[in-house]
C-alpha cells in the first residue's frame, strides 16, 4: 500500500513540527526584515515571493540568497547585521498561524500527544514567535538554529527532541513544508510528513517521496488519529 495514501502502517506517538511554513505564515515579517536591511545598504527591495523561496535553511543562508539576488554576494553578512535586530523587534507583526493550526495543537494536547518544534530560524526568534502567538505551552521543547553544523537536516537536534519526548524516533513524525524537513526525518530515522500549504512547491516535496503528505490540518489530525490506532 502506498505510504502517501495511508497512514495505517505507521504508529505515531509524538510529533516534531517545523515552524515557518508549517505552523505559522511568517513570510511577511521575514520579507520586511530583509527589505529593511537592503534599504539600509541602498539597495532595491524584493518581493515576498522571492523571500518565500529563500526561507528554510537558516538566517545566514537567507541573507546569502538575498545578497546573491541583489548582486552583492560577498556582503551577505551586512544584510544579516541589519536584518537580525529588525526581525527580533518585529517577528510577530504580521505572522499568524495557518488555518487549522489552533485546532491541530488543541488535538495534540487533548490526546496527550507529545509535540515539539524544530526550526532553522535562530533559536531566540523561535522562542519569541511562539511566545508572541501564545503557542509555547503546547510543546515539550522548541529548538532553533544555533550554528551551521547542527541545523537541519542534521539529525542531532531532532533526536534530542525525541529523547525529551521519551519516544523512539521510528514512532515520531517530523512534520514540515520543505525538502530539508524530509531529509531531516530520514537522517533521524523518523516518519517524514510533508504539508502542502507551506513555502515549498508541492511538486518538489513529492519528488522527495515523503512517507506521508497532507493538504490541511484537518487531514493531519485524521492521519494522526488513524496512526495512533495501529
Amino acid at each position: 500500500m502506498n505510504a502517501l495514501q495511508t497512514s495505517n502502517s505507521y504508529s505515531i506517538d509524538a510529533v516534531i513540527f517545523d515552524l515557518d511554513g508549517t505552523l505559522v505564515d511568517s513570510v511577511g515579517d521575514i520579507a520586511n526584515a530583509v527589505n529593511f536591511a537592503l534599504q539600509q545598504l541602498g539597495l532595491s527591495t524584493v518581493s515576498q515571493d522571492h523571500v518565500r523561496g529563500w526561507i528554510g535553511a537558516g538566517l545566514p543562508v537567507l541573507c546569502q540568497r538575498a545578497a546573491d539576488h541583489s548582486g552583492i554576494a560577498d556582503r551577505w553578512a551586512d544584510i544579516e547585521q541589519h536584518a537580525r535586530p529588525y526581525y527580533q523587534k518585529h517577528c510577530a507583526d504580521m505572522t499568524r498561524v495557518f488555518d487549522g493550526v489552533a485546532e491541530l495543537l488543541d488535538y495534540g494536547r487533548e490526546s496527550d500527544l507529545p509535540m515539539s518544534v524544530l526550526s532553522n530560524k535562530p533559536h531566540d526568534m523561535v522562542v519569541a514567535v511562539l511566545d508572541a502567538l501564545e503557542l509555547g505551552d503546547y510543546f515539550v521543547l522548541a529548538k532553533g538554529y544555533l550554528d551551521e553544523t547542527t541545523k537541519k537536516p542534521n539529525a542531532g537536534p531532532a533526536l534530542e527532541l525525541c529523547r525529551a519526548m521519551n519516544t523512539p524516533p521510528e514512532r515520531v513524525a517530523l512534520v514540515g513544508d520543505s525538502v530539508i524537513d524530509i531529509e531531516t526525518a530520514r537522517n533521524a530515522g523518523m516518519i517524514s510528513m510533508a504539508v502542502a500549504w507551506g513555502f515549498e512547491e508541492v511538486d518538489s516535496l513529492r519528488s522527495r517521496e515523503p512517507d506521508l503528505m497532507v493538504n490541511s490540518c484537518g487531514e493531519l489530525i485524521e492521519r494522526l488519529t488513524a496512526s495512533r490506532a495501529v
